[in-house]
């Protein structure tokens, strides 16, 4: 098996990242840091960079539910 379908091959644990994308910049548009959004989430800023972006195409399902969660909390808040 060649190295580009390997990494088409889904994998358990891991969903697509577009919906985390999505959230991560409507925090951005709305003002959250993404240096606040690293330290709630326990996460590197590069990361929440790379999701934001869609450089990663992948993420744990586990960092998914928590970008959701505070998502979810901080769009109903403006940033202090």
């Amino acid at each position: 098996m060649n190295a580009a379908r390997r990494r088409e091959r889904p994998l358990p644990g891991l969903v697509e990242a577009d919906r985390a994308a999505t959230s991560l910049q409507d925090l951005a548009e709305h003002g959250w840091p993404t240096s606040f959004l690293a330290e709630q989430l326990r996460t590197s800023t590069q990361t929440l960079a790379a999701i934001r972006s869609r450089k990663r195409r992948r993420l744990a399902l586990a960092l998914d539910r928590k970008i959701q969660g505070l998502a979810t909390l901080l769009l109903a808040s403006d940033p202090a």
